[in-house]
C-alpha cells in the first residue's frame, strides 16, 4: 500500500450547537452547503474551497463546563 498521496473527502464531527461550530469553522473558510443540510436528522455539511467536507451531527448533550469552543 502506498500513501504517499493520499486524499481526504469528510468528517463527521459531533457537535452540541450548531450556530456556535458553524461559526468556528467558519473562521477557517468553511461555509455551508444548503444541500447537505437536513434538520430532521439534526446535520449540517459545510464545504471549504480545498473541497473538503464537515458534516456537524448536531445532537451531543452539552458538556457541563460548557462548550470548548467558546473558551
Amino acid at each position: 500500500m502506498n500513501f504517499a498521496h493520499l486524499t481526504f473527502d469528510h468528517v463527521g464531527i459531533r457537535v452540541t450547537a450548531l450556530g456556535v461550530s458553524e461559526r468556528f469553522y467558519a473562521k477557517f473558510g468553511f461555509i455551508r452547503d444548503p444541500r447537505e443540510f437536513a434538520p430532521t436528522v439534526k446535520t449540517c455539511g459545510l464545504h471549504h474551497p480545498s473541497g473538503l467536507r464537515i458534516h456537524l451531527i448536531f445532537n451531543a448533550a452539552p458538556d457541563l463546563v460548557g462548550n470548548v469552543l467558546n473558551l
